[in-house]
């Protein structure tokens, strides 16, 4: 297993490439630029809307319960509780070739969301990236409003269709 980090200082992230099973590439992007990008799609009263959209496509756990509504997720949090939140994760899979076609994974799943204690966010999806070959990639955020970095982690995972829903629920 390989493993890599970047540490970020604007939106130009260095080049992502995994090709081993269980190689690892984090990026410490500096939080203002994670927001800065993220607001600039949700202006206003559109996070909330938003959030509403996604609400029917994420599993949402709030300290530890799972929760179907906006009422137990704090305000401050609402902007990561949306797929949007996967803006520059995209953006950094899409740059890795340039050639590559991003889509949800067959079968699809659920964007995982857990929420601790009013201040730390954790999301969690694996993606599929193709190429001239198929790549799943489990994209992973953390974001703790206390930190100066929002931290990116990506992980090639080697698994067929049948061992996908397995995985997730481990």
């Amino acid at each position: 297993m390989s493993y890599c980090i970047d540490f970020v200082s604007a939106a130009d992230f260095p080049k992502l490439d995994l090709m081993q099973p269980n190689e690892e590439h984090t990026y410490f992007v500096p939080k203002h630029v994670y927001d800065n990008d993220l607001m600039s799609c949700m202006p206003g009263a559109k996070c909330q809307q938003q959030f509403l959209n996604d609400i029917r496509r994420c599993n949402f756990i709030v300290d530890g319960e799972l929760t179907r509504t906006i009422t137990d997720i704090h305000r401050s949090l609402l902007p990561y509780c949306t797929q949007t939140v996967m803006g520059i994760p995209m953006t950094i899979l899409s740059n890795s070739d340039d050639d590559c076609v991003i889509s949800e994974c067959i079968p699809g799943q659920r964007m995982r969301v857990e929420l601790w204690n009013d201040q730390i966010v954790y999301i969690d999806k694996v993606l599929d990236v193709h190429t001239e070959k198929r790549k799943r990639i489990r994209t992973t955020i953390k974001v703790d409003l206390s930190d100066t970095n929002v931290e990116i982690r990506f992980l090639l995972l080697e698994l067929k269709d049948s061992e996908l829903k397995a995985f997730l629920s481990s």
